[in-house]
């Protein structure tokens, strides 16, 4: 009976301790997913507010696949890279690398995301994985303006004649150029 009654203790201790672990998951501003190896297991409140999907559109990392990576070509690469860090991350025991995806929420709009895995250890027969999303989308949008911007000045500069440069002048009262170019 006392033996009975601390399992039960234990087992109530382990249960409010999950639950108090799911609901910080699932408040964190930052998409998280938790998985096995082959079903998604939960998906908290950011996760959703991004990607628009839910668990029950999700249920299995096969359904989540088909709906986040619609071209079979490029879900196989990210499947692939994402099954290669997570071997070194398990069998070297260190971080799991970063990697970027280019995701399509459920409302058919793409997301440039940084997604890393945690292994975790469960009661449950399965390893299951905490991941993060971070939506790097703005970022890699301004990136790709920067790019294009640059390619344009540069553009236009090759095809001014004469002499062009960038003179900078600084609160100190010192000055550089950065940039000179002849163009004879």
């Amino acid at each position: 009976s006392v033996l009975f009654a601390e399992n039960a203790r234990v087992t109530s201790e382990l249960i409010e301790s999950r639950t108090k672990l799911y609901a910080m998951i699932n408040l964190s501003p930052v998409p998280k997913v938790i998985c096995d190896d082959r079903h998604v297991l939960f998906v908290n409140k950011s996760f959703s507010r991004l990607l628009g999907y839910t668990l029950e559109d999700i249920p299995t990392l096969y359904d989540w696949g088909r709906r986040a990576f619609p071209d079979p070509a490029y879900r196989k690469m990210v499947t692939a890279l994402w099954a290669q860090r997570q071997l070194i991350a398990l069998h070297e025991n260190t971080d799991f690398e970063p990697l970027d995806i280019t995701v399509q929420s459920k409302s058919g709009l793409t997301c440039t995301l940084v997604a890393t895995a945690s292994l975790f250890k469960s009661d449950a027969a399965d390893q299951q994985y905490l991941i993060d999303l971070i939506d790097i989308t703005a970022c890699r949008n301004l990136e790709n303006q920067l790019v294009r911007n640059h390619a344009f000045l540069e553009d236009l500069s090759n095809s001014i004649p004469g002499f062009i440069y960038q003179f900078q002048l600084f609160p100190d009262g010192s000055s550089c150029v950065p940039f000179a170019r002849d163009r004879k």
